[in-house]
């Protein structure tokens, strides 16, 4: 019965891990596809009975069961990125919510960030983009006279 529980949290997982990318998905369709492949098998060996053959309340209970996966790992799958904490470099002390750049564990400086948390160089020399529209209202270009006749 743990094979089961443990089954569904690798799949969870690996769902969570890969948030909102292609292999979690493609996580999430394997594990469910292998739960009703082995469905489809079991349910076949129970046409033809063995000895030590499993329950049949499984057979009945593993829709519902591949339907939690299904809808958990979903959940986890498009669900948006966690956020990240910003650590010491030195230390590894959390250092969200501090004011200062000196980390009170270890009382290294940090330096100030240059990246984006896209992974973006931050540039203090360029000002911020406008929208193309915004750009036009405030900055005209100016209509010369050969342009006023055309």
């Amino acid at each position: 019965m743990i094979l089961f529980v443990l089954y569904a949290l690798l799949i969870w997982f690996g769902t969570s891990k890969f948030r909102r990318r292609w292999p979690a998905f493609a996580i999430l369709a394997a594990g469910v596809g292998l739960v009703l492949i082995l469905h489809r098998v079991f349910l076949d060996l129970i046409v033809s009975p063995g000895p030590g053959m499993m329950p049949a309340w499984i057979y009945v209970a593993i829709w519902p069961y591949a339907g939690l996966i299904l809808l958990v790992g979903l959940i986890f799958a498009l669900s948006g990125p966690l956020p990240q904490r910003e650590g010491c470099r030195r230390c590894g002390y959390d250092l969200t919510g501090l004011t200062h750049r000196r980390c009170p564990e270890c009382g290294y400086v940090q330096p100030p960030r240059t990246e984006l948390p896209g992974g973006a160089a931050l540039s203090s020399s360029r000002e911020p983009p406008r929208c193309a529209i915004s750009n036009v209202v405030t900055n005209p270009a100016p209509i010369r006279p050969s342009d006023a006749a055309i």
